[in-house]
């Protein structure tokens, strides 16, 4: 199901590559073309619904833990498809479809990416995570040096609560939140991307209009953009912090109620294991199974960690080599 999501007729966004692939001749041949992305589109989000539909209705609550996985991550591309999909049924939808994808980019669903720009997803996402962990990591001073996971564990039996009462996830800023998302490499909302947009536009017309001229002259000349954040100091207002911190922790509690779930009907021998410990912010190379089920399941549920504890336990395990 997952691979499918890929397919060659389902990538809308690339309307004029799949074009030049196909070479229509006249411009019937390219409704054609666009009829078959959008009925291919619209057969890919009922045969999702009815696969998710199924999976329900088969297992209820019994699923296994791969099952759960199939249906997490198939509910969150029906939640960008029919979106996504309206959008396109718009008049000339073809042509700011490129923009929509510029000012949100984790709201294009995986079926509309051809494969190098998943691969470049895929990278993205872990570049930010590793960032993400080293500095998450150096804002803590709690747990600091540990050189192997039995004396992590240990240290951590000893610290949780530390991390319960000063890294409480709402005692942290929305930036901090931020980071968190990144290190589990959670598709969140962020609420900056659109005014972050804004502003770098705002600060770069006159560097657009340059740029855009010199393209239609044909010169090799550009202007480079420049960082609106680096010009002046924008401060962030109150309630726009407010609201993102509360959207950010939403999500997370929602990221962990699916977590917690998988974790309580997780089969010690299911060689999945690697997707659910990525899911989980364990990508130190060479995690084995016994080392997932030890130093994640096991412990985990013995030592009783809430999420806060489960989240900083995870940051300080990506340290591991």
């Amino acid at each position: 199901m997952i691979k499918n999501f890929r397919k060659l007729q389902f990538q809308v966004l690339n309307y004029n590559k799949i074009v030049t692939i196909s070479k229509p001749k006249t411009m019937i041949d390219k409704i054609k073309v666009g009829g078959q992305l959008f009925f291919g589109t619209l057969n890919h989000g009922i045969k999702s619904c009815y696969y998710d539909y199924k999976l329900t209705k088969s297992f209820g609550d019994q699923f296994t833990a791969y099952q759960l996985y199939l249906k997490f991550h198939i509910d969150r591309e029906l939640f960008k498809v029919f979106p996504f999909l309206f959008i396109f049924l718009l008049p000339g939808s073809v042509a700011y479809l490129p923009i929509y994808a510029y000012i949100f980019p984790n709201a294009i669903p995986t079926n509309f990416l051809f494969e190098d720009q998943y691969q470049q997803r895929f990278s993205k996402k872990l570049t930010e995570q590793k960032m993400a962990q080293r500095l998450l990591f150096q804002q803590q001073n709690i747990i600091k040096n540990f050189s192997n996971a039995n004396q992590l564990k240990e240290t951590f039996i000893l610290k949780k609560n530390l991390f319960e009462q000063q890294f409480n996830l709402k005692n942290l800023n929305s930036d901090q939140l931020s980071l968190i998302c990144q290190h589990f490499q959670i598709e969140y909302i962020s609420l900056l991307n659109v005014p972050n947009k804004i502003y770098h536009f705002i600060f770069n017309i006159h560097n657009y209009i340059y740029n855009f001229y010199y393209y239609l002259i044909n010169s090799k000349k550009r202007n480079l953009y420049q960082d609106p954040y680096k010009i002046i100091n924008i401060g962030r207002p109150f309630f726009v912090e407010f609201i993102r911190q509360k959207v950010l922790i939403y999500q997370l509690d929602m990221y962990f109620e699916y977590i917690n779930a998988q974790d309580l009907i997780f089969d010690y021998q299911d060689r999945n294991y690697y997707k659910y410990a990525i899911e989980r912010g364990l990508t130190n190379g060479g995690l084995k199974l016994e080392n997932y089920n030890g130093d994640w399941i096991r412990f985990t549920q013995q030592s009783q960690l809430t999420n806060t504890q489960k989240i900083w336990y995870s940051i300080l395990y990506s340290q591991l080599q």
